[in-house]
């Protein structure tokens, strides 16, 4: 019987429209006086020919409305008598809706999304410039969009031109995104549920890849069952382009290709995160594709993964931006001097950079409705302090290029990276997605299980796995027949159906017993083969050993001999060369005396 996932009665988290409506407030509280801020959505864009991309709201635009639809300009003029949020956005077509979908138009704007007043977008260039007329400042992004940064200064300019008749064009531009992205930096209470709703989504699709993963899959598989468990959980995409890298391409920061096949003995390296609500999961594993890590992927991953955990241990209130990528160069500096990959001084190792072409990028980024989120990371030239509210991630990495000629062969190719989501809070942090294994030993329980339990299972054929690693295939409609016990039977045929039942039952007994006979006997001829193989292997072995024993004894009495025959020869050359040498006269003490 398939185990059918318990689906959550629990709706997903959003975004209330009362916080939309204070977020604007707090912006045109941070306002000058008689200021306007000028805010355009998103385009739609052509992804090719006549068709386009999926359409994703500018992330400022949706921060401050929560309305979803192009060719729509928000407009905030505080202190305003007869409204201070304006909407100028499509009007209701009844034709183009039935091709392109429901629009709210000015008057849904009014009644769904908080909107003072609220104008066809064809009427912007009649309204606009009598609004911009009189104020001192404005605030908009300027450089963000080219078309409608030509708008807003043709509309500037006609007031300039004028000047003379008595208009009062606006006579400074201040930036807009400075004030929306600090505000972003701190996430609210609802904005947090989102973001942890969403790494939980994106923990389990990683949790999913590891069950999943064998050797001969193609990468471009597993980014599949991404994919499948983002959709299936109510996530409206992936929050970027997902990286699934075996090997080699592991060692690719921004690989997305994924169009290789896994190799056996790979590490596979997985970056990929869920958009929910506009909020933003990132989340990164690596793990071996066949369930094991080497020796050598092992000895690295513990140190990207003591790297991980010291950084997480800097960050707290009134700890600043830096300390996390600090701690994580100083343990994988420290780390590659171990294994022998770096020689020298640790501190003039990581002053002289020396660990950057294996570790070359930051250790984190913000996050929230943008993968790498907007907010400022130095203020007044000085380290952002942390602050309870801000959401982080903490991914630091080695990556030995496979033709990485400067260290030895069995380090190259091997790329790691371990990366969480982390929320600052008032006593410390919070770890958002761990929810997803990521020590050595976790690894091999949940994957070297799932081989032995896999087979030769299709992941296409499964339709999702179970918390306790059971795999549920998908069931055939068309073999569901009805069978004889749901149709009605006469009352003569019900002692026939009962004697049937019995002897299957029977029979079904008979087998079992079989089996258990028959796996017995199977058990009982292994365990025989088992002890003959270990009895033949300690004969072979005691068989060399006496070999080697025979050859050491006949080499030592060779060299005995040949020590004894090069004695002899000395000997006997000795005497050759004695006899041959010519006397020497020999004086006579005696006789020279007499002579004196």
């Amino acid at each position: 019987m398939l185990k059918q996932r318990k689906l959550s009665s629990k709706p997903l988290p959003t975004i209330s429209k009362r916080e939309f409506a204070r977020r604007r407030e707090q912006l045109m509280e941070q306002m000058e006086t008689n200021s306007i801020a000028i805010l355009p959505s998103a385009s739609a864009v052509i992804r090719n020919r006549d068709a386009e991309f999926k359409y994703r709201q500018d992330s400022d635009f949706h921060y401050l409305t929560g309305f979803n639809e192009p060719d729509s300009v928000l407009v905030l003029i505080p202190g305003r008598h007869h409204g201070q949020c304006l909407f100028f956005c499509r009007e209701r077509d009844p034709e183009r809706e039935l091709w392109d979908g429901y629009r709210q138009g000015p008057e849904g704007l009014c009644n769904n999304f908080g909107a003072d007043d609220a104008f066809p977008i064809s009427d912007i260039d009649d309204i606009l410039p009598g609004l911009l007329e009189g104020r001192d400042r404005v605030y908009y992004s300027m450089g963000k969009r080219l078309e409608f940064d030509k708008r807003i200064m043709g509309w500037v300019n006609v007031l300039r031109a004028k000047a003379r008749s008595g208009a009062h064009p606006p006579g400074e531009f201040s930036d807009l995104d400075h004030i929306v992205h600090d505000m972003r930096l701190y996430k609210s209470a609802a904005e947090l549920r989102i973001m942890q709703q969403a790494a939980s989504i994106s923990a389990d699709a990683h949790t999913r890849a590891m069950k999943f993963c064998r050797p001969g899959m193609m990468e471009y598989e597993l980014e599949a069952e991404y994919l499948h468990e983002f959709a299936s959980r109510g996530a409206q995409a992936a929050a970027y382009n997902s990286i699934v890298g075996a090997g080699k391409n592991a060692c690719i920061l921004h690989y997305v290709d994924n169009s290789s096949i896994i190799q056996d003995g790979d590490l596979v390296l997985i970056d990929a995160g869920c958009e929910l609500n506009y909020y933003a999961a990132d989340i990164t594993r690596t793990f071996p594709a066949n369930g094991l890590f080497s020796r050598e992927q092992q000895a690295l991953y513990e140190v990207v993964l003591a790297s991980q955990q010291a950084a997480l241990e800097t960050i707290t209130p009134g700890g600043h931006w830096n300390q996390s990528h600090d701690a994580t160069v100083s343990v994988i500096t420290q780390g590659l001097l171990d294994l022998g990959i770096l020689q020298g001084e640790l501190t003039e190792l990581i002053e002289a950079e020396a660990y950057r072409p294996f570790y070359m990028h930051r250790a984190g980024h913000w996050l929230g409705m943008d993968v790498h989120d907007v907010g400022d990371y130095k203020v007044h030239d000085e380290w952002r302090v942390l602050e309870s509210g801000m959401v982080m991630t903490v991914e630091p990495g080695i990556y030995i290029a496979a033709d990485n000629q400067s260290v030895a062969a069995k380090w190259r190719g091997i790329g790691i990276r371990i990366e969480d989501d982390v929320a600052v809070t008032a006593t410390g942090h919070q770890v958002l997605t761990e929810e997803v294994i990521k020590t050595v030993d976790d690894i091999h329980q949940l994957m070297r299980p799932m081989a032995a339990k896999r087979g030769s299972i299709d992941p296409a054929q499964v339709d999702f796995i179970s918390d306790d690693g059971q795999y549920s295939a998908q069931e055939n409609s068309s073999a569901k027949t009805p069978s004889v016990r749901n149709s009605k039977p006469s009352g003569q045929a019900k002692p026939v159906l009962k004697a049937s039942a019995k002897k299957k039952s029977i029979a079904k007994k008979k087998t079992t017993a079989k089996k258990k006979i028959s796996t017995k006997k199977k058990l009982t001829a292994k365990k025989k083969a088992a002890v003959k193989r270990k009895t033949a292997v300690k004969k072979k072995v005691l068989v060399k050993k006496k070999t080697v024993a025979k050859k050491s004894a006949v080499k030592k009495k060779a060299a005995v001999k040949k020590t004894a025959v090069v004695k002899k020869k000395t000997a006997v050359k000795k005497k050759a060369a004695a006899k041959s040498r010519p006397k020497s006269p020999v004086k006579k003490r005696g006789k020279v005396k007499n002579k004196r």
